[in-house]
């Protein structure tokens, strides 16, 4: 039988920055881990678990952890009365099933903490990207600010509305969050935990409008002057990036990010989106309009998503004089110029993975018709040619 040792705190610092602090030792032969990433509760648990250790040791008279002299010869009675026959905790559970009293439960704190550090390891372990985790947790950090100490039982689907309404923007954003809220509040139902008996973000609902009203996608013009800033950017080190997501609309994360030189064939003018990248888990074949395979022909020495990304991307789109960047702009772009250039919804939803129903809604008059001609003879080099 392993012997008891006493409780220790042991720091741990995590590739992804995060750091966390474990509380552990044995107790009665047994060993608890309890981890947390406040070091003042791990030290305080610490405390209290060494406290207890002392009290299975010690067998002429127990010393209660945390009890006063009257709740020690409280307890001593209380055994008395039972007479073997219950344990002080069988008896306090019984008492309170039977006259409706709760415990306390798990707050939001605990379960967040216990569930973003499950995340950390995936991250560690490679079956989690990094930008999923910080997304999910800020998503997460910032729906539950200032409610850290909410029992999780508390939560109802009219909170949970009501608090996405009041800190996401617009209606997408909070349709993420609720998505994302929903993952962690199934992880807090699932066994072993059982923090929750029901999750209240199941019933939760966000309108949706008629048409999007967060789509915002570039001119003509704008989107030559990105790619010529891209082209001087570095010896056009960010040139694969943006031409594929600005001229076939392949998603940035997920997809782009995970596409190699091997999915793209020139000579027959395809792009392969193979089924374990893809959003939609369903493989695609993407034609190559002529500018993009000049693109791609010119830069194909470079990488398609290349090392410190972020700081790349973000250097290019400003110089371009792009202020503000909203989510999937290269994206909206390239689907709203497709439409108008093959006008077909089937056929402009297939090539980009979408249903007809959302191009027909989201795409239709986004772009200038004037200008499409203009779009799709952007190319290296200056040149604005006529496409064969």
């Amino acid at each position: 039988m392993t012997a008891d040792r006493g409780f220790k705190i042991v720091r741990e610092k995590y590739p992804t920055g995060t750091t966390t602090y474990l509380v552990r030792g044995y107790l009665d032969g047994k060993q608890i881990k309890k981890r947390s990433k406040d070091r003042d509760w791990a030290k305080q648990e610490c405390d209290r678990l060494n406290r207890e250790r002392l009290n299975v040791q010690r067998s002429l008279r127990p010393v209660l952890a945390g009890f006063g002299a009257d709740e020690a010869i409280d307890a001593e009675r209380a055994l008395k009365l039972l007479a073997g026959r219950a344990t002080l905790e069988e008896a306090a559970r019984f008492y309170m099933e039977n006259n409706k009293l709760e415990s306390p439960g798990t707050t939001v704190r605990e379960a967040l903490d216990e569930y973003l550090h499950e995340l950390d390891m995936r991250v560690v372990r490679k079956t989690m990207r990094q930008a999923t985790f910080k997304g999910t947790k800020n998503r997460l950090l910032r729906f539950f600010h200032g409610c850290e100490s909410m029992q999780l039982k508390k939560l109802s689907p009219a909170f949970i509305l009501t608090r996405l309404e009041a800190v996401e923007k617009s209606l997408a954003s909070q349709d993420n969050s609720r998505r994302c809220l929903r993952t962690f509040l199934q992880w807090c139902l699932e066994i072993p935990r059982e923090y929750i008996q029901t999750n209240p973000a199941d019933p939760v609902r966000i309108r949706k409008p008629e048409r999007s009203d967060d789509i915002t996608v570039l001119t003509a013009e704008q989107a030559e002057k990105l790619m010529r800033t891209a082209e001087d950017y570095r010896e056009g080190k960010m040139v694969p990036f943006y031409a594929l997501a600005l001229f076939v609309g392949i998603r940035p994360n997920g997809e782009l990010s995970r596409l190699t030189w091997d999915d793209i064939d020139l000579a027959s003018k395809e792009i392969h989106i193979r089924k374990s990248i893809a959003k939609t888990k369903t493989p695609r074949t993407i034609p190559i309009p002529d500018n993009l395979a000049e693109w791609l022909l010119k830069y194909h020495d470079r990488h398609i998503y290349p090392p410190s990304f972020e700081r790349h991307f973000r250097a290019v789109y400003k110089s371009a004089g792009i202020k503000k960047w909203t989510q999937d702009l290269l994206r909206h772009t390239a689907i709203s110029f497709l439409f108008e250039k093959i006008g077909e919804f089937g056929r402009t939803a297939e090539i980009m993975g979408n249903s007809e129903g959302i191009i027909r809604k989201n795409y239709r008059g986004r772009v200038d018709r004037s200008t499409v001609e203009q779009f799709w003879n952007i190319r290296p080099g200056g040149s604005n040619a006529e496409e064969s």
